[in-house]
């Protein structure tokens, strides 16, 4: 089975302090079922450009969801309550289009800026390992806002962005849609 276990464990860090949703969108999930094993109640929609990583997807859950396109050449559709926003390379924009109000982004270290730059996201949590396992920590969250010293995002990135300027890095951030 092809999952990645920090996502998993940061599925369910999540769960633990917001609650199970019941949709899930993917972006960019390759072959990556995490979500699956995390959430196995939700209804899951996996979304990636390359369809052999979907067909593994569809072997290990033959009722997973999988659409193979782009994110930004997608209709609106369902709205979502969780994004899982790892690796993807679509638009930040089309990541979260569908994500309904109030609901929330688990975003990789990695690719955080455009989730702290969006004025439509509330930063609400960081999901860090504690006592061998991952916590959802919703106190004194202003220590992950700051930048590095003359850290600024590249404007030659301004539609996927792979970047993390914060100070203190943890692995995981979790955003909330206000509109």
């Amino acid at each position: 089975m092809s999952t990645y276990p920090p996502l998993v464990a940061a599925c369910k860090a999540f769960a633990v302090r917001f609650g199970k949703p019941n949709t899930v969108f993917y972006p960019g999930c390759g072959a990556d079922a995490s979500p699956s094993v995390a959430f196995p109640a939700a209804n899951i929609i996996y979304l990636d450009p390359t369809q052999s990583g979907l067909d593994e997807i569809k072997r290990q859950f033959p009722n997973a969801f999988v659409v193979c396109a782009k994110a930004e050449d997608t209709a609106p559709g369902a709205q979502y309550d969780l994004v899982l926003d790892v690796r993807s390379h679509a638009p930040f924009e089309s990541r979260i289009r569908d994500l309904r109000r109030g609901g929330y982004v688990l975003v990789e270290q990695r690719s955080v800026d455009k989730s702290f730059e969006s004025p439509r996201m509330e930063f609400v949590a960081v999901i860090v390992p504690r006592g061998g396992a991952m916590r959802a920590e919703a106190e004194d969250l202003e220590r992950y806002r700051e930048c590095e010293p003359d850290y600024v995002t590249d404007p030659r990135q301004p539609k996927y962005g792979f970047a993390n300027g914060r100070k203190d890095k943890v692995p995981f951030y979790v955003f909330k849609k206000l509109a």
